[in-house]
């Protein structure tokens, strides 16, 4: 799992959609920006991605914050 600070939910649907659409290696685009929980689901190389939109409530994000990836 990673930690990714988005830009505005209005580009997360139209710019990153955009971008993946013209991806040959990206298949079954479909966004649900109206979900409780937004996100943008595709496939990548056979693989499914769920990726999920969420606001944070800082408009400056503390240096002190941690930040792991955690391999599944």
């Amino acid at each position: 799992m990673n930690l990714l600070f988005p830009p505005p939910q209005e580009y997360f649907f139209t710019w990153l959609h955009d971008m993946l659409a013209e991806m040959p290696e990206v298949s079954e685009l479909h966004p649900v920006p109206d979900a409780h929980v937004p996100v943008l689901g595709f496939k990548i190389n056979g693989v499914s991605i769920d990726l999920l939109y969420a606001n944070l409530a800082h408009a400056v994000i503390p240096e002190v914050c941690l930040f792991y990836s955690i391999a599944a």
